[in-house]
């Protein structure tokens, strides 16, 4: 008889903590984790570089960390502002659909991921809320606050 276990992986969309629920059979092992994800139709618009030269743009969650943007737009008061994406993302990257349909280990992307969390991304108040720095069109100069979660749910930028 074959073992199964449900793995559950917080994800990030845009926001980390607006996450969203990834569900893998594992068979076997816990190591040995199946994913399907759908392909994605179209491409994303090439990144733009703030003013201090890093970038802004958009991802997808199985964009490698390395081409991932820096900041993701938002807006605050109507304003087109920057959120620094390691204040919301743990940086988990939703592995890709392997041609063969074999396994994927994402044992130590998901250790890395709550590392981050804890180590890297805003932490929540007092009160559960998350707010994060959000940065002018210059990368550097600060603009405001935005509530990205609350224990009442989430704002995504």
């Amino acid at each position: 008889m074959k073992k199964s276990l449900v793995v559950v992986a917080m994800m990030t969309a845009v926001a980390g903590y607006g996450a969203g629920v990834v569900y893998a059979t594992v068979d076997e092992t816990p190591r040995q984790a199946q994913v399907e994800t759908a392909p994605y139709a179209e491409d994303l618009p090439p990144l733009k570089f703030l003013g201090n030269g890093m970038t802004v743009g958009e991802y997808r969650v199985d964009t490698p960390l390395d081409e991932r943007p820096d900041f993701v737009e938002t807006r605050l008061d109507g304003r087109v502002g920057y959120i620094r994406l390691s204040d919301i993302s743990d940086g988990f990257v939703f592995p890709s659909n392997t041609p063969t349909g074999e396994s994927v280990d994402v044992t130590d992307q998901m250790n890395e991921a709550l590392r981050r969390q804890k180590d890297v991304m805003v932490q929540p108040d007092e009160k559960g809320e998350v707010w994060v720095s959000v940065y002018d069109s210059d990368g550097q100069t600060v603009i405001g606050k935005k509530l990205v979660s609350s224990r009442g749910g989430s704002s995504m930028p």
